[in-house]
């Protein structure tokens, strides 16, 4: 791996937020923080809802949970096309981690058996 090159996307909190909130941050231009938001199947009503009042998110399915990456800071120049197939490079890039980790944890669980 070159580490000469930023990765395109990091998973990262905020130091300043209490909560334990997760967000995607695209590292290039158009700066992008997206807070990742999962709602789990018996949450489908407050899933509607979110979706409907949300100015600019993308969710897709992970297991049996809804997940949602919803923007909440982008730079001031930003093309909305733009910013929405970013988006959708993100749930990709997000669903990739995701798959990796469930695959380290059953890794982790066979080797304890």
């Amino acid at each position: 791996m070159d580490l000469s090159i930023p990765p395109k996307f990091l998973l990262c909190d905020d130091p300043r937020d209490d909560h334990e909130r997760e967000y995607i941050l695209h590292t290039g231009k158009p700066y992008i923080l997206a807070e990742i938001i999962i709602f789990l199947p018996s949450d489908q009503e407050h899933f509607d809802e979110f979706i409907e009042q949300a100015d600019l998110a993308v969710s897709f399915e992970f297991m049996e949970d809804k997940i949602v990456l919803d923007v909440v800071q982008f730079d001031d120049e930003f093309d909305e096309q733009e910013c929405i197939e970013l988006l959708k490079e993100m749930c990709i890039w997000y669903q990739s981690y995701l798959l990796w980790e469930n695959d380290n944890l059953i890794n982790d669980i066979s080797r304890m058996n």
